[in-house]
């Protein structure tokens, strides 16, 4: 969770909704950079 904040991401928490949103954020993360190049 650690490299995840200093990479930038959110912190939504340990539970579970935290790691979905997470996830989701990390996802969509991607996504985006996969259509910018």
């Amino acid at each position: 969770m650690n490299l995840l904040k200093c990479a930038g991401f959110h912190d939504f928490g340990q539970g579970l909704y935290g790691q979905l949103m997470n996830t989701l954020l990390l996802y969509r993360h991607v996504f985006e950079i996969g259509i910018t190049n």
